[in-house]
């Protein structure tokens, strides 16, 4: 290769290697142009858009003043609740001054209810009888409710008027009757059950008659 082609050749390599400064110069100038922008969006300035959400206010909405202090944990205090046992006998309580929570079922008929009197009276006497009311403390709380069930269902029978009234009448007497041991059970003006036994006793035997 001559001289003047290898100098030819290298003008025209230069002017290549200068035609692509320019884009060099303007790709830069054009990337810190866009970092200024970017600057003057400034992060610093979000203080319009505020990510401090001082706007929201979430120290306005204030957990605490939301009350889980006034809720009362500190109040209630799970640590307070030992759950000692009571030891009934050193209490002074029994068995018999508790509530009994089991209910019979009720009587669907007006001889149903009547079966259920007769065996239930039966099996008060026989615990006075024996002097001992503490077998009997179930059935004188449930005498009285089976007594209003089986005045509902004498009410609502099929009796004809006179039967239907001897065994209203019939109910009544126990009523009386068994209401007035009741009270003398507790302490309060009353009777003794040998003293209205015969009276309970003729009454049953009414409801018995009219089945």
């Amino acid at each position: 290769m001559t001289k003047i082609s290898f100098l030819a050749l290298l003008s025209l390599a230069m002017v290549a290697f200068t035609g692509c400064q320019p884009s060099s110069t303007t790709d830069s100038a054009a990337s810190t142009e866009s970092s200024d922008s970017h600057d003057d969006h400034d992060h610093g300035s979000h203080e319009g858009h505020d990510h401090d959400h001082d706007g929201h206010d979430h120290d306005g909405h204030d957990h605490d003043a939301h009350g889980h202090d006034a809720h009362g944990h500190d109040g209630h205090d799970h640590g307070d609740h030992d759950h000692e046992t009571i030891d009934a006998s050193a209490a002074g309580l029994s068995t018999d001054a508790l509530v009994h929570l089991e209910k019979a079922d009720a009587p669907k008929s007006l001889d149903e209810a009547i079966k259920k009197l007769t065996s239930m009276q039966s099996t008060i006497a026989g615990g006075f009888a024996d002097d001992d009311v503490d077998s009997i403390h179930n059935e004188l709380h449930e005498i009285g409710t089976l007594l209003e069930q089986t005045e509902s269902l004498a009410k609502k029978s099929d009796l004809d008027d006179e039967k239907k009234k001897q065994a209203l009448a019939a109910i009544d007497t126990l009523f009386d009757a068994f209401g007035s041991v009741d009270a003398k059970l507790h302490g309060d003006e009353g009777a003794e059950y040998s003293e209205v036994g015969g009276d309970i006793d003729d009454a049953i035997k009414v409801l018995g008659g009219v089945q």
